[in-house]
């Protein structure tokens, strides 16, 4: 898979000295130019799979068929020492036949898309999961709230034992620009919201500002600030911004940068709402710069952080992440951001952590592993 997030991961571990064949999959409007890697690792490389079709998102094991074949023609996966699935059942679908017909050990990803899409949408791939699971040498969650949804669903719940025992939690890491330049500061009062992120359904932008607005009529001082572009909601979030100009500030996108974290160190209180968030960075990077949370319950960061960083609510409730919002202004001086530990986010310490768990499987008996 090929996200900015995991390309973070594969340049660090290249500093690191770890060799790497990364496949991903092109769909129609990928542009492998964008996908680059200055390796520094000798015989390290980005391949990709011919361009996958429509169709191939309904048709689940056409599409793995073709990744397979695509895959299996450079000829790479009989020589690599250990797979990393960065999903549950796209990826390591593939990391399972690659263990079938060469015996490599692999590591899959569980995300969001994993518990709230194939899950949900196509249970009937519970059973090629359970076969994905039991071959897997390590389960890796991004997240305290992806592991739990994950252990407590109905489909993986009864038969979660074997697969918790080999469970664990790293999160993703932030940019360097928000770990050089921490701004963790506490203000007396609160008054005006963050929310950075895509303007659609999932990120819930619309119902953040209804409930802005409701609450503003008891708090006429606060102020709503929208930074981030594209999406099915963008249109209707410019024209609620346009109407409420006096309260509402919409930046539109803001690439991350000197400017992006002067509108967050202007701002009080960050709050992204999303339905579903396997992590949410954007959260992490709000607190670096001083901004307590409120995000949605059950999902991203929430079980991440021990301290009183943020308040969850219920996404799909207008009135509850208004109540939300109103309990953060009230009880603002509790919020302590003080004892979070910014370094565990870096991407070095993120990488070492991955390393470690690849050695630890490569040295193990084959029969233990």
């Amino acid at each position: 898979m090929w996200t900015k997030v995991h390309k973070n991961l594969y340049t660090q571990l290249d500093r690191l000295g770890v060799q790497q064949d990364i496949f991903t999959p092109l769909r129609k409007h990928s542009d492998p130019a964008n996908n680059r890697i200055d390796f520094t690792v000798a015989g390290s490389a980005l391949r990709f799979s011919g361009v996958l079709s429509g169709y191939h998102r309904v048709l689940f094991k056409q599409k793995i068929c073709k990744l397979y074949r695509d895959l299996d023609a450079f000829g790479i996966a009989g020589q690599c020492d250990l797979v990393h699935a960065t999903t549950l059942f796209s990826d390591g679908a593939l990391a399972y036949e690659l263990f079938r017909k060469y015996g490599k050990p692999y590591v899959v990803a569980v995300r969001n898309t994993d518990i709230n899409m194939f899950l949900k949408y196509k249970p009937h791939l519970v059973f090629l999961a359970r076969k994905i699971l039991d071959s897997a040498q390590r389960l890796v969650f991004i997240s305290q709230s992806n592991f739990d949804n994950f252990f407590k669903h109905p489909l993986v719940a009864m038969f979660a034992g074997p697969y918790r025992a080999k469970a664990v939690v790293i999160n993703n890491g932030i940019a360097q620009l928000w770990l050089e330049n921490l701004h963790v500061r506490k203000r007396p009062s609160a008054s005006h919201i963050l929310f950075i992120g895509r303007f659609d359904r999932n990120k819930n932008a619309v119902r953040l500002i209804e409930a802005f607005l409701a609450l503003r009529q008891l708090r006429p001082g606060i102020r709503l600030s929208l930074v981030g572009s594209a999406g099915s909601r963008l249109d209707k979030v410019r024209r609620l911004a346009a109407r409420h100009a006096g309260c509402i500030t919409f930046y539109g996108p803001v690439a991350p940068g000197p400017e992006l974290l002067q509108i967050c160190r202007a701002c009080d209180i960050f709050a992204m709402v999303s339905h579903h968030e396997t992590f949410g960075l954007v959260y992490v990077e709000a607190l670096s710069q001083g901004l307590p949370v409120l995000f949605s319950k059950g999902q991203g960061i929430d079980g991440t952080f021990t301290g009183n960083v943020g308040l969850p609510v219920d996404p799909s409730s207008v009135q509850d992440i208004g109540r939300g919002l109103e309990r953060m202004i009230d009880n603002y001086p509790s919020f302590d951001l003080s004892q979070i530990g910014f370094e565990r986010f870096g991407w070095e310490s993120i990488a070492a952590r991955y390393l470690e768990m690849y050695r630890a499987i490569l040295s193990s008996a084959p029969a233990f592993r």
